[in-house]
C-alpha cells in the first residue's frame, strides 16, 4: 500500500466505502457493521500517523 505522510491511496478508502454500501444494499447488517468497523479502524490509524508527522 502506497502512503504519503500516512495517508492511504484513495483506492483503499473507496474500496472500503464500496464494501459498506454493498452490505447495505444486500441488507446484511453484520457485514455492514464489520465493514464500518474495519474502515473506522483504518482511519484511526491514519489519523495517528498524521498527528505524529504534524507534531514532530
Amino acid at each position: 500500500m502506497e502512503k504519503r505522510i500516512g495517508i492511504r491511496i484513495s483506492c483503499d478508502a473507496i474500496s472500503e466505502h464500496h464494501s459498506v454500501v454493498d452490505a447495505i444494499v444486500n441488507r446484511e447488517p453484520i457485514a455492514v457493521e464489520e465493514a464500518m468497523a474495519y474502515h473506522i479502524a483504518e482511519v484511526v490509524v491514519e489519523i495517528e500517523i498524521v498527528k505524529e508527522h504534524l507534531c514532530n
